[in-house]
């Protein structure tokens, strides 16, 4: 949940740009009065356990969504992605998290290799 923390810090200055946040979570509406609770994320969300979106995200070629199996969530669990779009729908940038470069990074320790570390860290999906 760190990553919406950072995002309600940034959202003042995306919206004083001009620009709006929005999460998409695979997570169902209950969650969310306990998720805004810890992160102070206060923009609009969009619950879809389906991950409709994520899918419709990769058939589009926007930012490919990892989704992985998770007991509890039947069609999987979304994980981690970012899309800025323009009010235009140009794709300005995209990033998503890669969980098997995240599972080789947590298996090196924090005094493995720091050139994957650095690459992973700065890998762009786009």
């Amino acid at each position: 949940m760190s990553y919406l923390t950072s995002l309600a810090t940034l959202a003042p200055a995306i919206e004083a740009a001009g620009g709006k946040t929005v999460i998409i979570t695979a997570e169902s509406e209950e969650f969310l009065p306990n998720v805004r609770s810890k992160t102070n994320y206060t923009g609009e969300n969009i619950s879809d356990p389906e991950n409709l979106i994520a899918s419709d995200l990769e058939k589009k070629d926007i930012v490919h969504v990892a989704i992985t199996r998770r007991k509890g969530y039947e069609h999987g669990l979304a994980q981690p992605a970012i899309a800025v779009i323009g009010s235009d729908g140009t794709v300005l940038e995209t990033w998503a998290i890669k969980p098997s470069v995240v599972s080789l990074i947590l298996s090196l320790g924090p005094d493995g290799d720091s050139r994957i570390y650095r690459r992973w860290v700065c890998t762009w999906s786009r």
